[in-house]
């Protein structure tokens, strides 16, 4: 049974191989990429670029393998489904709906690496 959160810690840390050193560089990576794949998502979108909109799908996707971010993972997949004609959602509706899901994990990343600073722990 998959969680529904943004960000399983859990299991983040045991894909990290227990080492919170590791998970707190993942989690770095994702807090300095998830505004450029924002603005890349929204370019492509505007442009209706659907090679360029799959192929950021896919990377996100990718991400979700790293760090166990479970509504992230749902909705990339849901994403993907619409070029596959699998959904009613719109391109425009699938896109907010990415974005809102990484402005989430962005957030809570941010406050964990808040915390991981006030803990002492560092990268």
């Amino acid at each position: 049974r998959e969680l529904d959160c943004t960000v399983d810690y859990e299991r983040s840390l045991a894909l990290a191989a227990g080492n919170e050193s590791l998970l707190r560089q993942i989690f770095e990576i994702l807090q300095r990429d998830i505004p450029d794949q924002q603005i890349q998502l929204t370019a492509a979108l505007a442009e209706r670029d659907q090679e360029r909109l799959a192929a950021i799908a896919h990377k996100l996707h990718g991400v979700t393998c790293y760090a166990s971010l479970p509504r992230l993972r749902r909705k990339v997949l849901g994403f993907q489904q619409r070029f596959a004609g699998d959904s009613n959602t719109s391109l425009e509706q699938a896109v907010e709906q990415l974005n809102e899901e990484l402005d989430a994990v962005k957030q809570e990343v941010d406050l964990y690496l808040e915390r991981l600073d006030a803990a002492g722990v560092s990268g």
